[in-house]
Order: C-alpha cells, then structure tokens, then sequence
C-alpha cells in the first residue's frame, strides 16, 4: 500500500512539473523554429529600423492599446457580476486588468491571475479568486470565437475562410445555447454557475473591441507599404493570441511570432519582427 502511495505522489509531481515544465518548452520549440524560418539576414539592424519608427506610430499604438486594456478590464467585471461578489467596479477593473497583463506575460495564467487577484481582492479567497480567474479564461475564449468569426466575416473571404467565420461564429451560439439550457454543470463534485447569455454576449462584444485595437497596435508599427491590409492582420492576429494563450507560453513568446510568420508569408520578415518587438513594448 505504501509503495503505491509513493508511485502515486511521483505521479502527481511528474505530472505537476510537466504542467509547468510544457509552456517554457513550447516556448524554446516555437522560438528555434522561428529562427529557421526566418530568412537570412531579417535580424540585421533590427534594432536600428524599431529606433527609426515615428513618434506619431508609438502614440497611436499606445492609444489603441489603452482602449485593448480598457476592454480587459470589463471582462472581470462581468464575472464578478455574475458571481455577484460585490466587488466595487474599480477594484474589479484594476485587479483584472493586472492579472490578465501580468499571467499573459509570465504565462501559467490561471495560476498567476488567481494570485494576482488574491492579492488585489483581500476580501475575496484564493479559491473565489481562482473561480474568476478560471471563468474569465474560458470565457475569453469563448469570445475569441466571436471576435474571429466576425473579423473574418468582414475580410475579403474566399470559400474556406467563409466556412471559418461562420463556424466560429455558430460554435460561439453553440456555446451561448449550452449556457441557457444547461446553466449548472458539475465538476470534480462541484455544482458551477454558467455565465448567463447577457454575459457571454458581453464577453464576446469585450472581446472583439480587446483585439481589433490591440492587432491596430501591432499593425501601426508596420510600413504603409507593408503589402497586408488591416482586414487580412486582424484575423491573423485574433489566431496568433489564440495559439499563444492556448500553449500558455510566457507573454506568448515563441507561438505568437511563429503563428503570425506562417500566417503573412507576403509580410516582409524584419518588417514584421520590428511590429512585434515594438508592439510587446507597447
């Protein structure tokens, strides 16, 4: 009995460490196979073409992306809402917009965006913390459906993209249905509360406002000339975030910048490289 106890306890931190281990691997994965894509010579004078962008493209990037954070922040509001905890609107807003930046850029999101509204939320438990975390994670997904569906519905579509819009778009129902049909579900023993439909709906109206201005961030720090319009960037970009949250690499580092190459071939590569370095600094 004891040797079993001890396997067991060896599994459960091997599949601890994994969990942790997974994203940073992804990571240096996706980071090398950006490297041999890129081709020969786009990392020279990189640094020299991010010093000679406009200050009219770093104000404007910053404007957009304020809006992005302001969208960011309403997401808490909603699930505090529905979970009626009673948390004043700016402590909701601050501590959610602090907890998405901070866990998208450390990765482990669920984990450091519990953490981060622990600690922001006193009145709130680390599991009650960890309920909205959790809620708004799965939520925004949710919502990344939406938004993609109906950035690519506004694209110069050919068949297959029309197919992926209206498929995005139909699983987000799917999704908003399930939420009035079923407005319990239980889990590991738990009965959970299901965003209501007003909720999703907000979720997804959140969600599209959050990414056609923070992929404006991105597209504000390429060349006019760029040869990519702002309808084939933002539905690259809505993919691109879902990839990196997804894997959960820190900041998304790696996933972002090799889903983003794959996606714009057309985009010359240092010309893309400069918007993505300029956009994380933004």
């Amino acid at each position: 009995m004891q040797a079993r106890q001890g396997v067991g306890a060896v599994l459960r931190a091997g599949w601890v460490l994994s969990r942790v281990c997974a994203p940073f691997a992804i990571a240096g994965l996706c980071l090398w196979l950006v490297t041999d894509a890129l081709k020969p010579g786009a990392l020279d004078g990189l640094g020299q073409a991010i010093k000679a962008l406009q200050p009219w493209q770093w104000a404007a990037a910053v404007a957009a992306t304020c809006v992005s954070f302001w969208a960011l922040a309403r997401y808490d509001l909603v699930i505090h809402r529905h979970f009626e905890t009673r948390t004043p609107v700016r402590q909701a807003c601050s501590s959610g917009a602090a907890a998405i930046a901070i866990g998208q850029t450390l990765g482990l999101g669920v984990i450091s965006g519990a953490l981060v509204r622990w600690r922001r939320l006193p009145d709130l438990s680390l599991i009650e913390a960890t309920k909205i975390t959790v809620t708004v994670a799965l939520t925004f997904l949710v919502g990344l459906l939406f938004a993609f569906g109906v950035i690519a519905a506004l694209g110069d579509l050919n068949s297959l993209s029309s197919w992926i819009a209206v498929g995005s778009i139909l699983l987000f129902f799917i999704c908003v249905l399930m939420a009035f049909l079923q407005p319990n579900i239980r889990l590991l023993g738990r009965s959970i509360h299901v965003p209501t439909v007003p909720a999703f709906l907000t979720i997804g109206g959140l969600t599209l406002i959050d990414v056609i201005f923070a992929g404006h961030a991105l597209r504000l720090h390429l060349p006019m000339d760029a040869g990519v319009g702002v309808m084939v960037l933002l539905p690259a970009f809505v993919l691109a975030l879902g990839v990196a949250i997804v894997t959960g690499a820190p900041g998304g580092v790696g996933p972002f910048e090799l889903a983003l190459l794959s996606l714009l071939p057309n985009v010359d590569d240092q010309d893309l490289l400069v918007a993505i370095v300029s956009y994380r600094l933004v």
